[in-house]
């Protein structure tokens, strides 16, 4: 039986920390999360130009910094030095791009789980990211409460094959097309990924009953609104990934009151 699947209370995962009151994945952005209940975070890792890695989803800097390019141009220390919360309102003082080990080493301590996605802007430096990263887990005994994602496959099976035993979730790729319920099922199986990860427009009970009769969750990306929200519970979500994870967690809390 899977473990991950669970829609009679499903998990919520919190999509770049909290990301409505502070700038996205940032330190702040992650304790707001926890803080508003979210079961898990979901956040993005980059690679730096000196081989570190850190907290960011685009990898150029322009939409979340007051950087500009590539963040692999950048050594770790000029990165930290740029202001992450550049573009947020309110602004905030102080807000800086995080590493990913001080992030593990925050989940750590708060005791959360953490769906760690692989960015990277091409192969190549995707693979580079799941090497450093599943060291990171080595180091810090994080298997049991750390999984990963990517839109790069081939990253994804180099993590894999250093670690059998690591939760991958599945992308499903693209993730634009209407849901095509064998190929879901084939794109899980190719990397032995317990959870599919998919854009709920796409999503309908079929689909999700289908997956589930194969072994497999669903996570649904990024029901906003309340109604969304309760709708990929209606349809038997797995994990509801999302910016608002303060709505999603009262929302949860009622359905598992109202049994």
């Amino acid at each position: 039986m899977n473990p991950w699947i669970c829609p009679e209370k499903p998990l919520v995962i919190a999509h770049r920390g909290y990301s409505l009151v502070a700038p996205e994945n940032t330190i702040l952005s992650y304790r707001k999360a926890i803080e508003a209940g979210a079961d898990m975070l979901e956040v993005d890792i980059n690679l730096t130009r000196d081989g570190q890695l850190v907290m960011i989803h685009d990898h150029r800097l322009e939409r979340t910094t007051n950087g500009t390019g590539f963040v692999y141009d950048y050594l770790l220390s000029e990165l930290i030095e740029l202001d992450a919360g550049f573009h947020f309102k309110p602004r905030l003082d102080a807000i800086r791009i995080p590493t990913t080990e001080e992030t593990i080493q925050l989940a750590m301590d708060a005791g959360i789980k953490v769906c760690f996605e692989i960015k990277g802007g091409e192969t190549t430096r995707a693979k580079i990211i799941a090497e450093k990263l599943i060291s990171l887990f080595h180091k810090y005994k994080a298997f049991e409460w750390a999984s990963i994602s990517s839109y790069y496959p081939d990253a994804s099976a180099v993590a894999r094959k250093i670690s059998p035993d690591l939760v991958i979730t599945r992308e499903r790729l693209p993730d634009n097309t209407p849901f095509d319920l064998p190929d879901a099922i084939k794109q899980a199986n190719i990397l032995n990924s317990p959870v599919m990860l998919s854009d709920f427009h796409t999503l309908n009970k079929k689909a999700i009953d289908g997956l589930h009769d194969s072994g497999i969750a669903m996570w649904s990306w990024n029901p906003f609104e309340p109604e969304e929200i309760k709708q990929v519970i209606s349809i038997g979500t797995d994990g509801i990934m999302g910016d608002n994870p303060e709505v999603a967690r009262k929302l949860v809390d009622s359905l598992i009151t109202n049994d």
